[in-house]
Parts: C-alpha cells; sequence; structure tokens
C-alpha cells in the first residue's frame, strides 16, 4: 500500500506556512504595483527637471560677458561658447526623448491591460458611490470613497505627469524666446531653429502608435465614460 501524502492545510503547521505564503505573494503584489505606479511619476519628475536645466542653458545662448581684448575678438569666442552650449543643449535634448520613449517601451506590453482595469475600477467605484446609501453602513460608505478617490488620484496623477511632458517642450519654446538670440550668430540661429522644430510636436505619453495617450483631456472623456456607463446600470435596474 503506498503511503498517503494528503494532509489537512487547517492544521499546524501546514496552515502556518500556507498563511506566511500567502501573505508574501500578497505583500509582494502590491509592492510590485506600488513601485509600477510611482516609476512613472518619478522619472517624468526627473526629466521634467532635466528640461528646466535646458531652459536655463537655452536663455543664457548670446550674453555678452565683460570682454578685455577686442570686441572682433570677444564676438568670436562668444559665438565659439554659444556653438559649444547648442551642441551640448542639442544632444541633451536628443537623450531626454530618447529616455521618454524607453519609459514607454518599458510599460507598453501591459499598458492596454492597466489602462482598461483602471476605466473599469473608476466606473464600477463611480457606480457604488451612486447607489442609494440607506441599506449600507457609514464604514462602507467611507470605504467605497476611499477606494473611488485613490483610483480617480492616481489616474489623474499619471494624466497630469504626461501633461508635464508636454508643457516641457513649451518652456523651451519660451525660454528660446526669452534668450539673447538676436546676438547670436546665425550658425547658432540655425540649430536654434532646428530645436524649435522639435518642440512644436506634442510631448505627451503615449503607447500603442499613438492609440492611447495620457491627458487631461483623455481623463476627461474616461469620466464622460464613467458617468454614461453609471446611468445605464441605473436605468437597467429601475427598469
Amino acid at each position: 500500500v503506498l503511503p498517503s501524502f494528503h494532509r489537512d492545510d487547517s492544521e499546524p503547521p501546514y496552515y502556518q506556512v500556507i498563511f506566511v505564503m500567502e501573505f508574501y505573494l500578497i505583500f509582494m503584489f502590491f509592492l510590485m504595483a506600488i513601485l509600477s505606479v510611482s516609476l512613472i511619476p518619478m522619472l517624468v519628475t526627473h526629466i521634467a527637471g532635466q528640461y528646466e536645466i535646458l531652459c536655463k542653458q537655452i536663455q543664457g545662448l548670446g550674453r555678452q560677458e565683460i570682454c578685455i581684448v577686442s570686441d572682433k575678438a570677444c564676438r568670436r569666442v562668444q559665438d565659439l561658447q554659444d556653438r559649444e552650449s547648442m551642441r551640448n543643449i542639442y544632444q541633451a535634448h536628443t537623450n531626454l526623448i530618447y529616455a521618454q520613449s524607453k519609459l514607454q517601451n518599458l510599460y507598453s506590453p501591459n499598458m492596454f491591460i492597466k489602462v482598461l482595469l483602471n476605466n473599469l475600477l473608476f466606473a464600477l467605484c463611480l457606480y457604488q458611490l451612486t447607489l442609494s446609501t440607506t441599506t449600507v453602513s457609514k464604514f462602507r460608505v467611507y470605504k467605497l470613497t476611499v477606494e473611488f478617490f485613490t483610483v480617480a488620484f492616481q489616474f489623474y496623477y499619471l494624466c497630469h505627469c504626461s501633461e508635464m511632458l508636454d508643457d516641457c517642450n513649451s518652456q523651451l519654446g519660451r525660454a528660446a524666446w526669452n534668450s539673447y538670440w538676436y546676438r547670436c550668430s546665425r550658425h547658432v540661429q540655425k540649430d536654434l531653429m532646428m530645436l524649435l522644430r522639435r518642440v512644436q510636436v506634442p510631448n505627451h505619453l503615449k503607447f500603442y502608435e499613438g492609440a492611447i495617450v495620457f491627458s487631461r483631456v483623455y481623463f476627461l472623456g474616461v469620466v464622460k465614460v464613467s458617468y454614461s456607463f453609471v446611468n445605464c446600470l441605473r436605468m437597467k435596474s429601475r427598469g
């Protein structure tokens, strides 16, 4: 007769082992979810800081300094400095675009599932809040309210981070306008025009070739669709 390996998992020490393993898996799941959600704002904040540094460098173009030699030699030195600064600015902007594309590629494989689940959670939480609260305890109402605002805040902040990246391009354009570009040589002005052409396009976080573009307009669209979904469910329940 073969020995039986069946054990009752409700008896010690099997219960404690299973409980610890489940607690560990749940902890790791929430930890990875928090890291996944917070990674984009952290990287976007860092990229936005780099854009501010670029703005200060652009505003310094053409700024004349005190020169103890002839004006011609001073202009020559200033032109060389502006060319070197413009080369560094252009390279830094290229690196920022590359970093943003890497960030988008990192989240592209599962971003559709995240967006779908987030939109579904937003609609369901809104639907639960709009139900009659006479038969629901105050604690449950408080819990549903916290869940709804948590889902709404993290989704809105993700769209806000995308808007921050788009505003960075506008900041570069304003920095170029506020610089002393009219004092620069034609070569530097031409490079500055090339940079301005690059910052004229939107710079939102987008996935799947622009099928999903995070912005405040997109967040408002999700709110409208969720509200229509809630009204549809309420009409069906009444009918």
